[in-house]
C-alpha cells in the first residue's frame, strides 16, 4: 500500500491530506477549530504546566494563563531569515527547524492514528518565492526540509502551493477538456501565482507535470501584511506612533524611535520589546512624552502581552471590510480602549499600494508565460486574502467574473500536495 502525507504548513493555518494508493483525503487536525480540518500554526508554550499547546488549543490556553508561557505564531515567515539562529523556550534552546518541526510533527501523528501505521514520504507546500535573496532563499528551503526530518519523515518533496492548488481543481476537469489556468494562492506571508495545463489527460502523459507549468511567480505580501498596514495607520497612535518627546537641554521635539514603532507592525514582534531593559527606557520616555498615555497604553500592551488579541480585532475588521463598506476596529482591554470606524473607502486607500504590487505579479506572471491576460481559461483562487475586494475587483474587470473560480479558501492547497503524493509512492 503506497502512503503519502501531503502537508500545506502555513503561515497562519496548516492541512493535512493523506494519499493512500492514488485516493486522496483531507484529514481532521483540530477538534477545536471552527474547521477541523485546519489546524492554526501556532505554539503555545505553558511554563506552568511544562508543555506544548498547538493549534486553536494553543490560542485557548494562552488566554486560560493570561499568556503565562510562550507564544509561538509565523514562524514560517522566519524561513528565510539569516539573522534567526535560536530562541529560548522554557529554559531550552530551540533552532527555527525545531520550533517547526514541532507542528510538523503534531500534524504526522494526527495523521498516522487516523491511519494506524507510520509514514515516511511526505509533499509539503512551499511559497514560489521565499525571499528574492538567493542566500535566504536556500536557506529557507533547507529549513524546511531538515524540520521535516526532525519530525520523522524520511522522503520529504516540496511542491510550489499553486501548483497544488491546480492539481486539487484538475480533479473538477473532464478528461478530454483541456484549460491554461491561472492559480492565485493569497497566503498569509505570501501570494503565489502560477500558469499551468490542467486536464485529466496530461496525468498520463506527463507524470511530474513539469511540462505543463508555464509560469511561476510570486511577492512577499499576504494577509498578515494587510493586518500590519491597518496597524500601522489606524492604531498604531494610539500607541505612540506620533508622540513627541522633549528631552533636557534640548530645544527640538524628537520623534519615538523607530526600532521601537517598528514593532508594532506585526503582533508576534512585540514581545520582543518586554526585556527589563527596554521597559525602563519606555518608562523614562514616558516622562518626555507630550501623550503619555499612549506609551502607558504601550507599556500595557507589551507588559501584558495584549499583541494577540489587539491583531484579532484588527483581523475581524479586514474580514468585515471584504463583504461590508463600513466596520470598526475595537478593542478594550484594561486601560487600552480603542474604537475606530473604518470605511471601505480609508481601508483601500491604506492597502492600495500593497494590492497594486500584487495585481503587477499576476500580471507578470502571465507575461511570463507567454501569453495575454485573454489566454487565460480560468482563473482559480484560494487563500483567506482572495476575498478581499480590491483584489476580486481586479481579477473581474482583467479577466472576467466568468472565468474566476473560488477552491475551498484554506485546504485546496493541501488537498492538491496529497494528490502530488502519487508521484512519489
Amino acid at each position: 500500500m503506497g502512503i503519502a502525507f501531503g502537508i500545506d504548513f502555513g503561515t497562519s493555518n496548516s492541512s493535512l491530506s493523506i494519499n493512500v494508493d492514488g485516493k486522496t483525503q483531507a484529514i481532521d487536525l483540530d477538534d477545536s477549530n471552527d474547521n477541523t480540518k485546519l489546524l492554526r500554526s501556532i505554539i503555545f508554550y505553558d511554563y506552568f504546566e511544562h508543555t506544548y499547546f498547538f493549534g486553536q488549543h494553543a490560542i485557548d490556553r494562552y488566554i486560560e494563563t493570561d499568556a503565562d508561557g510562550r507564544y509561538i505564531q509565523s514562524v514560517k515567515s522566519y524561513l528565510p531569515d539569516l539573522s534567526f539562529k535560536d530562541t529560548q523556550i522554557g529554559g531550552r534552546t530551540f533552532t527555527l527547524e525545531k520550533i517547526i518541526s514541532l507542528i510538523l510533527e503534531k500534524i504526522k501523528m494526527a495523521g498516522e492514528s487516523q491511519i494506524g501505521c507510520e509514514v515516511d514520504d511526505v509533499v509539503i507546500g512551499r511559497p514560489v518565492i521565499f525571499s528574492e535573496i538567493e542566500d535566504e532563499e536556500n536557506m529557507a528551503q533547507e529549513r524546511l526540509i531538515a524540520a521535516a526530518k526532525l519530525a520523522g519523515f524520511k522522503n520529504i518533496h516540496l511542491e510550489y502551493e499553486p501548483i497544488a492548488a491546480a492539481m486539487c481543481y484538475e480533479q473538477q476537469v473532464a478528461a478530454t477538456d483541456e484549460q491554461v489556468v491561472l492559480v492565485c494562492d493569497f497566503g498569509g506571508g505570501t501570494s503565489d501565482f502560477s500558469v499551468i495545463k490542467v486536464g485529466k489527460n496530461h496525468i498520463g502523459q506527463n507524470h511530474d507535470r513539469k511540462q505543463d507549468i508555464l509560469s511561476l511567480g510570486g511577492i512577499y505580501i499576504g494577509g498578515d501584511t494587510l493586518d500590519s498596514l491597518l496597524m500601522w495607520e489606524e492604531v498604531a497612535t494610539e500607541f505612540g506612533k506620533n508622540v513627541k518627546l522633549s528631552y533636557p537641554m534640548s530645544n527640538s521635539l524628537v520623534n519615538m524611535p523607530l526600532s521601537i514603532m517598528s514593532k508594532l507592525k506585526k503582533w508576534h514582534l512585540t514581545p520582543l520589546l518586554n526585556t527589563p531593559k527596554m521597559i525602563k527606557v519606555l518608562r523614562e520616555i514616558k516622562g518626555y512624552a507630550d501623550q503619555p498615555q499612549y506609551i502607558e497604553n504601550l507599556l500595557s500592551l507589551i507588559e501584558n502581552n495584549y499583541g494577540y488579541t489587539l491583531f484579532k480585532a484588527i483581523e475581524k475588521t479586514k474580514i468585515d471590510l471584504s463583504s461590508m463598506n463600513n466596520s470598526s476596529i475595537n478593542y478594550v482591554d484594561y486601560n487600552i480602549s480603542i474604537h475606530r470606524p473604518i470605511t471601505i473607502e480609508r481601508y483601500n486607500a491604506i492597502i492600495t499600494h500593497a494590492i497594486n504590487k500584487i495585481e503587477n505579479c499576476i500580471i507578470e506572471t502571465v507575461s511570463d508565460a507567454g501569453l495575454r491576460l485573454g489566454d487565460i481559461d480560468k482563473v482559480i483562487l484560494t487563500g483567506g486574502t482572495s476575498n478581499v475586494s480590491l483584489i476580486s475587483t481586479f481579477l473581474d474587470s482583467t479577466f472576467g467574473p466568468q472565468k474566476t473560480i473560488k477552491t475551498d479558501t484554506f485546504t485546496s492547497v493541501g488537498q492538491g500536495l496529497g494528490i502530488c503524493g502519487s508521484r512519489f509512492v
